[in-house]
């Protein structure tokens, strides 16, 4: 082996390794913000008219399993069938803007991509 092999064996492991820190800094921000949006959900689930403490909201969730009591039915309906759909449905919404966006900055090739670029916010203000 010559030296130059050896040097460019050396660069190509210092490349590998210096691409590890990337990598587990990325990988670090799904789970945290899988974290985030289920606190803000339950969050989301206490906040209304009808204020409910985070007991209740456990309570009313996993009353149905063995050991854990029920909550009162109105409790119960407001957050199974009022806030929960509520919830679910904004997170799915912001879901879809998001995979809508990342779609048309890569289809455009531009990280600035906008609505307006194809005409859909001029299409809107003529509905609106």
């Amino acid at each position: 082996m010559n030296n130059s092999s050896i040097a460019e064996q050396r660069q190509r492991l210092t490349n590998v390794q210096s691409s590890w820190p990337v990598l587990s800094r990325r990988l670090i921000w799904l789970p945290l913000g899988l974290v985030l949006l289920a606190v803000l959900m339950i969050m989301a689930l206490g906040v209304g008219a009808m204020a409910i403490s985070l007991f209740d909201i456990f309570r009313a969730l996993f009353g149905f399993l063995p050991g854990i009591s029920a909550v009162d039915a109105m409790t119960q309906s407001v957050v199974l069938e009022i806030r929960l759909p509520r919830v679910l449905l904004a997170i799915l919404v912001g879901a879809g803007l998001a995979v809508s966006g990342a779609a048309m900055q890569g289809l455009f090739r531009n990280p600035l991509a906008d609505p307006g670029l194809i005409g859909v916010s001029a299409g809107a203000a003529l509905g609106a």
